[in-house]
């Protein structure tokens, strides 16, 4: 079946007050991996979605409860704006880092700052196997509202990827699309979470 894929991109500030949207090529090259077949849009505030399309909210920025540059503001808002979209149409949703983080403040995530995930790899607790994954970020979820279910812990307890059935997303902390090589693994998680 042919499905859209609605990317909601990361906010950058190429120069001065010159904010721009970006998406990286590998994320389209991951999402082609996990299935041939999507078509790739970015978010358009102006456009009508459907129930079948995947929304997939982007790494890359802070969430505003760790930071209030004009880009993260920015990005916030785009956010919201597809959230609300995406939750009116029942679509799925997947975050990535950023994503998941954004997901997590909307559902009483409790957050601290660990630098030692950044630019790093570690270990994590998926059902009952172990695996390393990458890391590009500082801030690590603690705890989320009981409406979601933990699938995945790094090995300091912080919670690595998350699923809402009701709300109908799946957070991952970790970049699938940053791996040398994709992994097997990331594309079932995916694949499994889409047939939900």
């Amino acid at each position: 079946m042919k499905r859209n894929v609605i990317i909601i991109p990361k906010v950058i500030e190429r120069y001065k007050k010159q904010y721009e949207y970006s998406i990286e090529i590998n994320l389209l090259k991951f999402i082609k991996y996990v299935n041939n077949n999507f078509t790739i849009q970015i978010f358009d505030k102006n456009k009508e979605y459907s129930k079948k399309d995947i929304f997939i909210f982007s790494g890359g920025n802070n969430i505003i409860n760790f930071s209030k540059s004009e880009h993260d503001l920015i990005r916030s808002k785009l956010d919201k704006l597809a959230l609300k979209n995406a939750l009116y149409l029942g679509a799925k949703i997947i975050g990535i880092c950023h994503g998941a983080h954004f997901l997590a403040s909307q559902n009483k995530g409790t957050f601290s700052i660990n630098k030692k995930h950044n630019n790093s790899k570690h270990k994590i607790k998926i059902e009952n196997n172990k695996r390393i994954v990458n890391s590009f970020h500082n801030v690590v979820i603690h705890s989320l509202s009981k409406k979601n279910k933990i699938l995945a812990f790094s090995d300091d307890n912080s919670i690595e990827l998350f699923e809402n059935k009701e709300m109908n997303y799946l957070g991952m902390i970790w970049h699938p699309e940053r791996n040398k090589k994709f992994n097997i693994e990331d594309k079932k998680i995916i694949q499994k979470f889409l047939c939900n």
